[in-house]
């Protein structure tokens, strides 16, 4: 496999991630009755955040925030 086809397999998968993770949070939003527009701004923000912050970094603030509810190991 050359690096483009690494690289373009890399995107995918994140984008794989991303929509996971967003999947997820839509569903508890609904759940919860938030309001269709409440979730559009939920799901604005974390698109944004899926450009500036790394997977790592976000397992990180997970694990620091008083909503951790596992064990948190350094390297997820």
């Amino acid at each position: 496999m050359n690096g483009n086809e690494r690289a373009l397999q890399n995107t995918m998968f994140e984008c794989w991630r991303n929509g996971a993770c967003l999947g997820y949070v839509i569903r508890a939003l609904e759940i919860l009755d938030f309001e269709p527009t409440d979730i559009q701004l939920v799901v604005s923000e974390m698109r944004e955040l899926f450009d500036f912050v790394s997977i790592d970094e976000a397992h990180a603030h997970y694990c620091k925030s008083p909503y951790c509810f596992a064990i948190c190991y350094p390297n997820r």
